[in-house]
């Protein structure tokens, strides 16, 4: 019987995760991907070409830059920087009283096949992420600052150690979390919403560890029925 193991905190929250096959040959490309001010559209495609990045939805300028290196080990990093630019709208009285942002669209596409070690940060915008079917080593997630959405409507292609996401002031909702097919979940939130959907398909091994520290803030966890919990919860 598969078990998951929790320990419930706003202060902190923990359970137990699953064990990892092996993955793609050679080293995984060290990928970060640094987005700010546009609401993001993250997809994943087939093949294992370059980290695509359009804007052509964009009303307003918007920045990318990149940079390539070997980090050593036979290891390469890549890091992407993008940027967009809000714009403001007065109020209905025409006075600057009740300021409006809006958010330009950018959608980013990541390749199926390539191995990466994933360090993905979405600030000060929205976020649709949808990061099913990647190959992954590793992965570090952070959403800040806007309301963001996280999917994996697909397992990812290998099973990984550790998901860690940090998530603080807005809106977080989070599903196909068991696609993961992470060891240990580890999530970290401060004044925002939270929901967590553990659906999905999860890993051979039978056992998880999920862990959940969170402050002034709201959090809704949803299981498969069929899972046996063992938890320990405090605040």
């Amino acid at each position: 019987m598969r078990r998951t193991y929790w320990a419930v905190t706003f202060g902190l929250l923990t359970f137990p995760v699953f064990a990892a096959t092996p993955g793609s040959a050679g080293q995984p490309t060290a990928l970060e991907l640094d987005l700010a001010d546009a609401r993001f559209v993250i997809r994943t495609v087939p093949g294992d070409g370059e980290i695509g990045i359009d804007g052509s939805a964009a009303k307003l300028p918007f920045k990318v830059k990149r940079t390539a290196r070997e980090a050593g080990g036979g290891v390469s990093k890549e890091t992407i920087h993008c940027s967009g630019t809000k714009s403001r709208r007065k109020g209905a009285d025409g006075t600057n009283d009740g300021w409006t942002y809006e958010l330009d669209t950018i959608q980013v596409t990541i390749p199926q096949d390539r191995l990466l070690d994933l360090d993905l940060v979405v600030h000060q915008g929205q976020s649709d992420i949808d990061l099913g079917g990647l190959t992954l080593s590793a992965v570090r997630i952070e959403l800040l600052s806007g309301d963001h959405e996280l999917t994996f409507s697909s397992p990812v292609r290998r099973d990984i150690d550790q998901v860690q996401v940090r998530a603080s002031r807005g809106e977080f909702n989070l599903r196909g979390l068991a696609s993961i097919r992470a060891r240990e979940f580890l999530f970290r939130g401060s004044a925002g919403s939270w929901e967590l959907e553990f659906d999905g398909n999860w890993r051979e091994e039978p056992d998880s560890v999920v862990s959940f520290e969170a402050s002034m803030g709201d959090l809704v966890v949803r299981l498969p029925s069929h899972l046996k919990l063992l938890g320990d919860s405090s605040s």
